[in-house]
């Protein structure tokens, strides 16, 4: 575990040197008004001919992230290209969306997630997929410059799995009714201001980060055909009014932040071109608000890399830093200052009473997996005409559907099979997909599947060799993840007398007596934000006072190496692997 903490501590540690921005890089701009301006970025950060479709610059898609290579390392040893390291999404991530800690930005949950080695060896997170935050169906795809835009880690993200899959191909907007998931981060419902579709909404302090993105792609590539009602091919604006104010209400809501400079100059660094916006904010207004038709001074404009732009505190997520002066008698809590006068301090132990066994546990599948793990896994049939994608098994509709058996197990009392599926969104279907699950020959359950991606848990008879899921009434469905398990494992949450406790700071110091190797957690929580993820403390009498060289964990998360493979387990519940409910 020591090695492969280190071993992420030096991909992490590379990832900081972000290169510079080039000398004279905007220097074209300056004079540049309206469409000729975002035309003239539209050459600086991605240099093409669009008459003749060929590069006129090295810059930037020699080098971007190989999406579909990225995707598809999850499931085998991928080859290592020394020259640019970055080879892959995922590994990509690494450096443009982790954070010191380890944990991983994710603009579409809170859940907690950190950036781990999987099974393969591959750099990929089970409950997280890559995502366009604009959608890549607006554009197609079909040629190797839209492809380019497909792999454009400047609108790509680590996100939730289930707020990515309802997001699909739906507009950024205000969501008002039929309100379709909420987690806190990320929601989903309709407004009538802008039709009968659905609109997704990031909470507040993510949303100039969508903004900025979808400026940067239409700028960027704005001589795709878009094949979408949201966008407009007659404008160089790109976008039907109401989007346009919309993003231009994000924009401005939420100013850039300390995340998106960081992120913007290690994208740069792996694929050489940034996002203008980002560097700019002010350019916004130049194409697309209060100052079209004015030509710009690019000395006059606000620059985020200058030491004098200020941050904008309020919108900063909540940080816990780790413990400093740890003793046998307390520790010193730290944290980020977030603007505010008041912050809850929670200091708390947890207790884990019985336990639970991951009996199988792929995180995602495809058809290659699926085929390469012939102890557990066999398929009959032909997968549907949607294919494999996102990590997924799509059960299709067609005349030899997909049946997948699972065998070779052996089921213990009490065990029960867990499989993470949903059923694709069709406004115009009335009939609900079902997946029926049986045991050696005997059916155990026809579910109904939602729209949303939900957990299903089935009790399996005690000593059954064989598991089978296949379609119940021939309606589409997908499968994302797949576990059997057993045991009763519980974690309990107590907080020490007196916490939590309103302070004021930064620091609090924290008297308490501390047991040996024994851990202790903190989280704190500015008003009006959301809760820090939890620090762990742990006195140690053999390390020098003060220091602590222990990782921040997540309380609800163990980590066990098994027979060389690295298990996570969600100690909170396992039955509920993102706190939702099992049906």
């Amino acid at each position: 575990m020591r090695k492969l903490l280190t071993l992420f501590a030096l991909f992490l540690s590379l990832s900081l040197l972000a290169e510079e921005i080039p000398a004279n890089y905007y220097d074209a701009i300056n004079g540049k008004k309206d469409s000729v301006l975002k035309s003239t970025l539209s050459q600086i950060i991605y240099p093409v001919d669009w008459n003749t479709m060929t590069q006129t610059d090295s810059k930037p898609n020699a080098i971007l992230a190989q999406y579909d290579a990225g995707n598809r390392c999850k499931y085998g040893t991928r080859a290592v290209n020394e020259k640019h390291s970055h080879q892959y999404t995922w590994d990509a991530f690494l450096s443009t969306d982790t954070r010191e800690d380890g944990s991983v930005w994710d603009m579409y949950s809170n859940y907690i997630h950190y950036m781990v080695p999987d099974m393969y060896g591959a750099v990929s997170i089970p409950d997280l997929e890559i995502e366009h935050c604009f959608p890549k169906g607006w554009w197609g795809g079909s040629t190797s410059n839209e492809n380019d835009a497909y792999r454009d880690l400047h609108h790509l993200n680590p996100a939730n799995a289930r707020a990515n899959n309802n997001k699909s191909d739906y507009p950024p907007g205000y969501v008002k009714t039929n309100l379709k998931i909420d987690n806190g981060v990320f929601k989903m419902g309709k407004n009538s201001d802008y039709g009968t579709f659905y609109v997704y909404e990031p909470c507040d302090e993510y949303k100039g980060d969508f903004a900025r993105a979808y400026f940067y792609i239409v700028t960027a590539y704005e001589q795709f055909v878009w094949k979408c009602d949201y966008l407009d091919n007659s404008s160089y604006l790109e976008f039907k009014p109401w989007l346009q104010e919309v993003l231009l209400e994000w924009h401005r809501l939420d100013p850039v932040s300390e995340k998106e400079i960081t992120r913007n100059n290690r994208v740069s660094d792996i694929q050489h071109n940034r996002n203008p916006f980002i560097d700019y904010p002010e350019l916004v207004e130049y194409i697309w608000g209060d100052k079209m038709h004015m030509a710009v001074d690019l000395n006059a404009l606000e620059f985020t890399g200058s030491n004098d732009y200020n941050l904008p505190i309020e919108t900063m997520v909540s940080r816990a830093y780790p413990a400093t002066q740890i003793k046998s008698t307390g520790f010193t809590a730290n944290w980020k200052d977030a603007g505010k006068d008041n912050y809850e301090l929670d200091v708390f132990t947890t207790t884990t009473i019985g336990s639970n066994d991951t009996l199988l546990n792929m995180p995602v599948f495809n058809s290659a997996l699926i085929k390469a793990d012939t102890e557990h896994f066999s398929y009959t049939g032909a997968f549907g005409t949607t294919g494999i994608g996102k990590g997924s098994v799509t059960f299709g509709t067609n005349t030899n559907p997909l049946v997948l058996t699972i065998q070779g197990l052996t089921i213990p009392t009490n065990s029960r099979l867990v499989v993470r599926a949903m059923a694709p969104l069709k406004l115009n279907d009335t009939d609900d997909a079902q997946m029926q699950i049986s045991a050696d020959g005997t059916e155990l359950a026809a579910q109904t599947l939602s729209h949303d991606e939900e957990y299903y848990s089935f009790l399996i008879p005690a000593g059954a060799q064989q598991i089978v899921i296949q379609q119940g009434n021939g309606k589409n469905f997908n499968i994302q993840q797949l576990f059997v398990i057993t045991g009763n494992l519980t974690t309990t949450h107590t907080s020490l007398d007196g916490y939590p406790k309103e302070v004021t700071g930064t620091n609090y110091y924290v008297e308490h007596v501390m047991p040996e190797n024994t851990p202790v957690y903190y989280t704190i929580t500015p008003a009006g934000l959301r809760t820090s993820m939890p620090v762990s403390v742990i006195y140690d009498p053999d390390m020098p006072t003060g220091i602590t060289d222990m990782p921040v964990e997540n309380p609800s998360v163990r980590k066990e190496l098994r027979n060389g493979q690295l298990i996570i387990i969600r100690n909170t519940s396992i039955y509920t692997p993102l706190g939702q409910t099992i049906r």
